[in-house]
């Protein structure tokens, strides 16, 4: 697996957080001080909630050494001195490379739940998310741009600006914005319903309190109406791997990553298939924080294909 340990961390907290009841709270990297407040330990993954009249704390320490070959049962042996020290109900501990078999006799006798996060190379097996596409929805605004100012009671109540330099800003806002940035996040186009063959025309149409900025002119609208045109582009991603996490033959969850290259950056999306008590299955979509600067000018969005 070739995410560091913090993604492997992440990615099983992700998988736990769905699964688990919304009472579960699911903690990451949890600190854990003295009296004095020095740092005694930090736990991976920390699963605190409560069954039926009883509390439960668990936790999950996860190993991504590829180098290091199987978990030995050293490693076993230190968590479950954690688990007697700091009071876990259930300590599970997570592997990229298996378990050596001292490991899994000492983990079975003494209650440690061993589970594996292993990478399938062959992206094609059995995931079921084929494909994703990341399809812009590209705005250019024609203009003129007709306003309504607040101050505007009598007739005409109507203004028309023609201008290659306006910003506009909700009333509450602080910074202003491009007029094509602020069109492209209210537009309630279908980015599927366009190709990168076709341009559809729209009146865009917004009520409320905005401040306008023209020229270096300021002044408060209560409606804006302009002309656009629409159209789209579509990226494909690049499937890096899948990861697959299992307790004995009993698969939890798979987590693909597909790859994003855009002439604004790069970006990695995540997408977890999980596998639920009652035996169904749910799919999780992860929004990259990444997403390169002035793609907020387009809107993300993702497709998915299932086989």
């Amino acid at each position: 697996m070739r995410n560091s340990g913090r993604q492997l961390e992440q990615l099983i907290k992700d998988i736990e957080q769905h699964l688990l009841p919304e009472r579960f709270n699911v903690e990451l990297n949890d600190r854990v001080f003295n009296e004095d407040g020095i740092q005694i330990a930090e736990f991976d993954i920390v699963i605190t909630g409560r069954l039926g009249s009883s509390s439960v704390k668990w936790l999950i320490e996860c190993r991504d050494r590829p180098s290091d070959g199987p978990a030995p049962g050293a490693w076993v042996e230190q968590l479950l001195g954690r688990k007697m020290r700091f009071n876990f109900d259930q300590v599970i501990a997570v592997s990229t490379t298996g378990f050596a078999e001292g490991a899994k006799e000492f983990a079975g006798r003494v209650g440690i739940i061993l589970r594996t996060v292993r990478k399938v190379d062959d992206i094609g097996s059995d995931f079921k998310v084929k494909g994703m596409a990341h399809v812009s929805v590209l705005v250019k605004v024609l203009g003129p741009i007709s306003v309504k100012p607040v101050d505007s009671s009598e007739p005409p109540d109507e203004r028309r600006i023609i201008s290659n330099d306006i910003r506009v800003k909700l009333a509450n806002e602080q910074a202003y914005q491009s007029l094509q940035d602020f069109v492209a996040h209210r537009c309630s186009v279908n980015p599927f319903s366009l190709s990168d063959e076709t341009k559809t025309y729209a009146d865009f149409q917004y009520d409320g309190l905005l401040d306008v900025l023209v020229d270096n002119k300021e002044f408060r609208i209560t409606r804006l109406i302009t002309p656009v045109e629409y159209s789209s582009l579509s990226f494909t991603g690049k499937m890096l791997a899948v990861n697959v996490y299992s307790e004995a033959d009993r698969v939890i969850g798979q987590e693909a990553q597909f790859y994003f290259d855009l002439p604004t950056g790069s970006f990695v999306y995540r997408v977890q298939i999980l596998n639920q008590p009652d035996g169904t299955e749910s799919m999780q979509f992860h929004i990259p924080e990444n997403v390169p600067v002035g793609n907020e000018i387009n809107r993300l969005h993702m497709l998915a294909r299932k086989k």
